[in-house]
């Protein structure tokens, strides 16, 4: 754990920027004609971003399960939805393929 101790700077910065992205998502999804798709992704950078300050407090505070468990659970949530981008980008080309 002493690693993840000297990057809990970064671990902040990281979840400090996935807040601001998701919020300003999010307010750009609202203010642009409802974007939705706009609004889901603010709101999943916004999960992301509170997992790893959750991460980034308990390592400040010793509190290494704590971390450990916010941080497993935000790679776990990347993981995800990693997998179903990739099988989103599969089924829209094969889509294409089809239609071609």
């Amino acid at each position: 754990m002493d690693a993840l101790k000297e990057a809990r700077k970064w671990i902040a910065l990281l979840g400090w920027l996935n807040v601001f992205g998701g919020v300003l998502s999010v307010l750009l999804g609202l203010l642009e004609q409802f974007q939705l798709m706009a609004i889901i992704a603010g709101a999943l950078g916004l999960v992301a971003g509170f997992f790893l300050l959750k991460a980034a407090k308990a390592l400040g505070e010793n509190e290494d399960h704590d971390a450990g468990e916010n941080l497993r659970k935000y790679f776990t949530f990347q993981g995800i939805l990693a997998l179903i981008a990739l099988i989103g980008t599969a089924l829209a080309l094969l889509a294409i393929m089809a239609v071609s």
